[in-house]
C-alpha cells in the first residue's frame, strides 16, 4: 500500500525513537491493562480519535480507552501532526466549528518554544498548485499541504485498535494488529479487495455518531470463538470529509515486503 515502514507491532513501534512521554490524564490512579501494549499497571485515559480534533467545550461523548502512560505519551506528536493535517484541509478548515475552535488552537500550539521544529515542518509543507477542470482548463491557483500518509494512517490504525476494545470489550492479542488507510490513499489495485472485506464485516453494522457527527464509524467483527475471532473491519469519517478504512490482521499473515502501517 505505497511506501512506508516495515510492519511493526505497537509495543515495539516507538523503541529507540527518543520520544519522551507527554503529560497525560490519569484516571484516578487506577490500575489496569493498556489496550495497546497490554501492559499491566497505572492506567491513563486516551481519546480516540485524538481530542484535539474537537473544539472546546468538547462534547461529552468522546471515546476513551485505557492506556498506559508510556503508550499515551508516545502518541502526542503523532496526534498533533494528525490534527494539523486533517483540520487544515480546505474541505475541513471551512467548517464553522473547526474555524472557531480548532484552527486557533493549532496556531497557538505553534507558538510554543518546543514547537519550532513542527512549525518549520508545517510551513515547508505548504505550496500552491493550479486548479484545473477535467478538460484541463486552469481555473485558479489553490494552496496545498504535503502530507505524510504513513503518519496519518498510523494514527487511524491506533483509533481502530481502541474501537476494537470499545466494541468487543476485548483487547487485541500481541500476535494481532490493526492497519488503516485514508480512503483516498488506497491504491487502485487494492480497492476491490478492500471493498469485499468491508462488505463482509460491515453488513448490518450500525453507524455510530460521535461529537454531533464530527466523527462517525461503522464497525463489524467476527464472534468470539470463531476461527479468526479477532477479525474486524471499520470505516471511519471525520467531519464528513475525511474517510478511513481499517481492519485487524494476524502478524503472521504479513509478508516482509508489505509496506503498511501495522499498529
Amino acid at each position: 500500500m505505497g511506501e512506508g515502514p516495515q510492519p511493526e507491532l505497537h509495543a515495539e513501534a516507538w523503541a529507540g525513537r527518543g520520544v519522551q512521554p507527554a503529560t497525560v490524564e490519569m484516571t484516578g490512579g487506577r490500575q489496569g491493562q493498556c489496550v495497546y501494549c497490554l501492559a499491566l499497571g497505572p492506567i491513563t485515559t486516551d481519546h480516540i480519535p485524538p481530542r484535539g480534533l474537537f473544539p472546546k467545550p468538547r462534547p461529552n461523548d468522546l471515546i476513551t480507552v485505557p492506556a498506559c502512560q508510556a503508550c499515551n505519551g508516545r502518541w502526542s506528536k503523532e496526534d498533533e501532526y494528525f490534527r494539523s493535517r486533517i483540520c487544515l484541509r480546505a474541505d475541513v478548515a471551512d467548517q464553522d466549528a473547526v474555524q472557531a475552535g480548532v484552527i486557533p488552537a493549532i496556531m497557538r500550539s505553534l507558538q510554543r518554544p518546543d514547537a519550532q521544529g513542527f512549525k518549520q515542518s508545517l510551513v515547508s509543507s505548504m505550496g500552491m498548485r493550479e486548479l484545473r477542470t477535467p478538460a484541463g482548463i486552469c481555473l485558479r491557483p489553490v494552496p496545498t499541504l504535503d502530507v505524510d500518509m504513513v503518519r496519518i494512517n498510523r494514527v487511524a490504525s491506533r483509533v481502530l485498535k481502541g474501537l476494537y476494545f470499545r466494541e468487543t470489550g476485548r483487547r487485541l492479542p500481541r500476535d494481532w494488529g490493526t492497519v488503516a488507510w485514508q480512503t483516498g490513499s488506497i491504491e487502485p489495485a487494492y480497492q476491490q479487495s478492500i471493498a469485499a472485506v468491508a462488505a463482509m464485516f460491515l453488513r448490518g453494522a450500525r453507524i455510530q455518531t460521535i461529537a454531533d457527527g464530527a466523527f462517525r464509524y461503522q464497525f463489524g467483527h467476527t464472534s468470539k470463538g470463531a476461527k479468526a475471532e479477532h477479525g474486524a473491519a471499520c470505516v471511519m469519517s471525520l467531519f464528513n470529509r475525511v474517510g478511513f478504512f481499517g481492519m485487524t490482521l494476524p502478524a503472521r499473515g504479513l509478508a516482509p515486503h508489505q509496506r503498511i502501517v501495522f499498529v
